[in-house]
Parts: C-alpha cells; sequence; structure tokens
C-alpha cells in the first residue's frame, strides 16, 4: 500500500532540522536523466535522521531548507554526492590474499564483509601477483539531481536539541559547520 501523509501526525508546517527524523520520497537521477535510485520504486519513503550522516550530504541539506508536506528538486554536485573521484583509494593487494582470486571479476564491483560492515570495491586489474581494487563508489565524480517530497518531519523540542554536546554520536555539530 502506498505511504500515507496522514499516517504520521503533523502539527502545523514543520521545517526539517538538525536531528529530525524525516520521511522522505525521492528520486536520483544521473547527468543524462537516468534514474538509479528511488523510493517510489522501493514502495516506501526513506527515513532518516538529518545529521546522522546515513545518506549523501546533499539530500541532508537539501532537507533542511523544507517544510514537511513540500516537494523540490535540486542538482547535488559530485562533493555533496558520493565523492570526487580519489585515485588514493585504489590499493593493490597480494593476489595470495584472495581465496579463488583467478575468479574475481575484472572490471567488476564485488561486495566484501569487512567488520560487519558490506564493503564494495570495483576489480581493476590482476597483474604481476596482484589485485588492483578501486573503493570509489561507483556514482563518484557524478552530479545527480534529486527530486525530494519531504512527507514528514518528526521534529524534536527546542530543549531536546540543545541538549545536544559538541561532538555528540549524531553528528549535528559537523553537519552545522559543513553548511554554516
Amino acid at each position: 500500500a502506498p505511504y500515507q501523509r496522514s499516517s504520521v501526525k503533523l502539527e502545523g508546517c514543520l521545517m526539517a532540522q538538525i536531528g529530525d527524523k524525516v520521511h522522505v520520497h525521492y528520486r536520483a537521477k544521473l547527468e543524462d536523466g537516468r534514474e538509479f535510485s528511488s523510493t517510489y520504486r522501493e514502495g516506501r519513503p526513506m527515513e532518516l535522521v538529518i545529521g546522522n550522516n546515513r545518506s549523501i550530504p546533499g539530500l541532508e541539506k537539501a532537507l533542511l531548507d523544507m517544510n514537511a508536506g513540500e516537494i523540490k528538486t535540486v542538482v547535488v554536485p559530485a562533493k555533496d554526492a558520493y565523492g570526487i573521484y580519489d585515485v588514493g583509494k585504489i590499493e593493490i593487494l597480494p593476489y595470495d590474499k584472495f581465496p579463488n582470486a583467478d575468479e574475481l571479476p575484472i572490471g567488476k564491483y564485488i561486495g566484501v564483509n569487512m567488520g560487519g560492515d558490506q564493503v564494495f570495491m570495483k576489480v581493476l586489474k590482476i597483474e604481476e601477483g596482484n589485485v588492483y581494487l578501486d573503493f570509489n563508489h561507483e556514482l563518484a565524480d557524478h552530479d545527480i539531481t534529486l527530486e525530494i517530497d519531504l512527507i514528514a518531519v518528526e521534529a524534536k523540542d527546542a530543549i531536546e536539541r540543545e541538549l545536544h554536546p559538541q561532538g555528540c554520536a549524531c553528528g549535528c555539530d559537523k553537519l552545522k559547520e559543513a553548511i554554516g
């Protein structure tokens, strides 16, 4: 069933702020117009707390200027999307560190569990006993267009907002710095 705006009670018009939990639908497109991600296609909106760094910085920045119920389109530069391509994120590892290294898909992305997190990397080549891996996101260097529908804001009260200490785990001070 489609997400209903009425399923989250809104008291008047609420502007999203750092620390607020928001419910948002979006479509993300590349420069050529190809859609690569959509909560509409997934059938439910995304929930995130602004400042927790669980999405790209450009989305969080765009949400800060929005009121619940607002819809807008923004172009997010690569640096605020999936980053600028960094050759420093290419690593060379010995071939013998990989079980079944001869089966690695050259030119494709693989996922590896590292410390409980799934990390994706592109296998660039296998050469002279080494495996060359690229840890850049596959969308690095791409500006993206986001069509954003801010469905609801679950706001904290002013007192609770001010209780966040410098360097708190939610990251609100870093986001304030980045956009300030």
